[in-house]
């Protein structure tokens, strides 16, 4: 029983439990059982009148049918007739009832004529009383719905004649088939019966005047028994799943074909069974992989080198000075509170702009609400505000302030101030012991906005072309390698459009080779994961739980102990990244995302194209920390912060800042930093550090397992040549799995069968 239960899938045990509640529905309700019996009782009656008994009828033969019949997918209905079935359905409710429809003196008023009726049969709603009754209700509410449909422009003599032609049209639809073949089994002449023997089958396919025996077989599947005399006729030979079928040339090529259907239908279950202990073993053999993975005593390949040098301070950065738009972005705001108070005056809101606060690239205007005013009142004029500034889109109202009395209207400067990343950066250099600190910008009250990655601990950046993305990288990037020596910090650039991060190649504190490549990427990727699980292993050999202790531990037995620096990888344009490697790269980034910050492992990923599809809910529910720069829709806003606003911004740097444990965001301007200043610090960096000591484990970039190679033994194995199940098993795209196929075909591996499905030729013992 229990080897029973195993072979069992789960399309077969939820088609078992539906049958199991419909039946138990059926069965509750007929005995009006209360109080859910009498309950879907009522309700039956009401739809469908004394038609009820015969639909629940059928319902109960549906449940049967779901319960014992093995292979319900064999048993397929056409479209056609299920609309026919519905038209007959229809049609027969309609004309039950006809009897209520003329005793209704007003048809607007059917639905109140119905319910009176209801209660001979049921003084109180789903409650029965007498079942007896339930003749005089009809079609039900739906028959009557539908004969009282066309009462507008049609008499009720004319409904009826239309559902009539409609039922007979439907009767004739579904009996045309039937009463077809049989016509024509009357018009085929009577076969001379032949006598039969015991212990003996004849094939129904042999002609009788055909007196040379035949033999189809199926190694034991479905065997018929023939005597195979000599013969000079030609064998048809299909090695389709390791089976051969002889068939000479006078059986007709419909015996063939069902021979074949046949066998496909009786191995389709084996072919399922197999396929789930393929890919048993495959996860087996890869978490064996990874054990022995744990299980060397390897040693870290990354040399003790320490780095002595001066680390690079402020005065490699050049200033920035937007003095002179102070004026006038002063100037601009007193205008706009003026504005702003007169539109509050004309739609009698009892609040006024008190004071502002002039930002790098917004103002916020401080709004007093009078006593006992709702602050929410703001949000009811927000297009009055827009309008009155002169289409100004940027507006944004926040009507709680942290740390104010006052709500806050935000609206963008007149011209943009820049942020000078030197202001930033002096501005880190006072929290010395924080290696990790990352410069998120400027807000709007003049407050350095920054936060450390390992408490973040990875981050999400989203905007759109345009909206100072790629500068907010190159300023986390530079203020790493500042900040820390190459024995400290080491990073991992990935950059599908192979020209954001091409400057950093060479750069000291580089883990590997700038990847440019999808492909690589992917590799890189799942070597991460493997270096995330070897650093566990090493935690756990040293009774640690983070490599904050480990660090500690290890002081003063540096040469017993591999060194184990930070990781930062950046990944750019993720989009691109997920289109190549889809659910591989998802798997990687969530493994990471969920469990690497121990490790000492962290993400910044940027996307300009904050979708679902790009950002799924596994990667963004492990990524707390996120920036949402200028998104062309609230959606992508949604998507990227869990909220609207980022459709406001103004690019250029003009950002939201969503902080775990926060509930509010905040609104900053990212700082700016020049090619000039990047290119002065790396090459100080690239000449007081020296080039990069690679890790040389993700040196290798190529796949490690022939995919083709593997691909190949999973159709021979489990005698599957489904695209989308090569997809969904080995995580390649629709083309990879085109390639791999038309491969496998000049092979001789698989062929194309007459209905275009892919059949295996070949195959081999599991």
């Amino acid at each position: 029983m229990l080897e029973k239960f195993k072979n069992v899938s789960l399309k077969r045990f939820l088609t078992i439990v539906l049958g199991i509640i419909l039946l138990a529905l059926v069965i509750i309700t007929f005995i009006a059982l209360p109080p859910v019996g009498s309950f879907f009782f009522y309700s039956f009656a009401y739809l469908f009148g004394f038609l009820s008994p015969f639909i629940l009828v059928l319902i109960f033969l549906f449940a049967i049918l779901l319960l014992f019949i093995n292979k319900i997918k064999n048993h397929k209905i056409k479209p056609i007739n299920i609309v026919i079935s519905i038209l007959l359905f229809i049609s027969i409710t309609a004309i039950s009832s006809y009897s209520l429809a003329a005793d209704i003196d007003d048809i607007s008023q059917f639905i109140q004529f119905y319910n009176t009726r209801m209660l001979a049969f049921s003084s109180q709603p789903f409650l029965v009383e007498d079942y007896s009754s339930i003749s005089s209700l009809g079609g039900g509410i739906i028959g009557l719905l539908f004969l009282t449909m066309f009462s507008s422009f049609m008499t009720l003599a004319g409904s009826i004649s239309v559902y009539s032609i409609i039922l007979f049209v439907s009767l004739g639809l579904l009996l045309f088939s039937p009463i077809k073949s049989l016509i024509l089994s009357f018009k085929k002449p009577k076969e001379k019966e032949r006598e039969s023997k015991p212990n003996s089958y004849s094939s129904p396919y042999q002609k009788q005047e055909d007196s040379k025996p035949r033999s189809i077989n199926f190694k034991g599947d479905i065997a018929v028994d023939a005597k195979l005399e000599e013969t000079t006729n030609e064998y048809k030979v299909d090695e389709r799943k390791g089976n051969t079928i002889l068939v000479d040339d006078k059986v007709s090529s419909a015996a063939y074909d069902f021979a074949l259907k046949a066998k496909e239908d009786a191995s389709l279950e084996e072919s399922e069974d197999k396929e789930d202990i393929y890919l048993k073993e495959k996860r087996k053999k890869e978490e064996e992989r990874i054990l022995s993975l744990k299980k060397e005593k390897k040693t870290s390949t990354i040399e003790n080198i320490f780095y002595t040098y001066k680390l690079p301070d402020s005065s490699f950065l050049s200033e920035v000075n937007d003095s002179s738009k102070i004026i006038i972005n002063n100037e601009a705001a007193q205008e706009k509170a003026r504005i702003i108070n007169q539109v509050f005056e004309d739609f009698k809101i009892q609040g006024k702009a008190i004071s502002f606060t002039v930002g790098a690239s917004v103002t916020r205007f401080n709004i007093q609400m009078e006593p006992g005013v709702k602050s929410e009142k703001i949000n009811s004029v927000l297009n009055e505000l827009q309008i009155a500034l002169k289409g100004d889109k940027s507006v944004r109202i926040e009507t709680v302030v942290e740390g104010r009395t006052t709500s806050g209207i935000e609206v963008g400067n007149k011209t943009m101030m820049a942020v000078s990343f030197k202001e930033c950066f002096e501005e880190l250099q006072k929290y010395p012991e924080e290696h990790l600190l990352l410069p998120i910008g400027k807000d709007i009250s003049g407050n350095i906005i920054s936060y450390p990655l390992d408490k973040m601990p990875h981050l999400l950046v989203a905007g759109t072309t345009g909206s100072g993305k790629s500068v907010l990288i190159q300023t986390f990037i530079m203020t790493l390698i500042m900040r820390n020596y190459p024995d400290d910090l080491k990073l991992i650039l990935i950059d599908p459009k192979q020209v954001e991060f091409e400057r950093y190649s060479d750069e000291p504190h580089l883990f590997c080779p700038v990847v440019n490549e999808s492909s690589e990427a992917i590799t890189i990727l799942r070597k991460l994961c493997e270096e995330m699980e070897h650093r566990y292993t090493i935690l756990r050999q040293n009774s640690v739980v983070k490599v904050a202790d480990y660090r500690k531990k290890r002081r003063g037995h540096e040469k017993d102990l591999p060194p184990m620096p930070d990781i930062v990888c950046v990944i750019d344009e993720f989009a691109d990244l997920m289109q190549t490697g889809g659910n591989e790269v998802a798997e990687a980034v969530q493994r990471i995302s969920q469990k690497a910050r121990a490790a000492g492992i962290y993400l910044i990923i940027a996307t300009q194209r904050p979708s679902k599809d790009v950002i799924p809910m596994v990667i963004k529910s492990n990524i707390a920390c996120r920036i949402g720069l200028s998104c062309s829709t609230a959606v992508d806003s949604r998507v990227i912060l869990d909220e609207n606003g980022a459709e406001t911004l103004l690019g250029k740097g003009d950002l939201l800042f969503k902080i775990p444990g926060k509930k509010s965001m905040i609104r900053a301007q990212s700082s700016f930093i020049s090619d000039e200043d990047m290119m002065e610090v790396l090459d100080y960096l690239k000449k007081e550090a020296g080039g990069p000591i690679y890790n040389p484990d993700f040196l290798e970039t190529e796949e490690e397992l022939d995919i083709y190679n593997e691909i190949k033994d999973y159709v021979m194995d489990t005698g599957i040549a489904s695209k989308s199940a090569i997809m969904r098993n080995f995580s390649i795209s629709y083309q990879e799995a085109e390639s791999v196929l038309n491969s496998l075909k000049e092979e001789g591996i698989i062929m194309s069968s007459a209905n275009g499905k892919n059949v295996v030729v070949q195959r081999k013992e599991m």
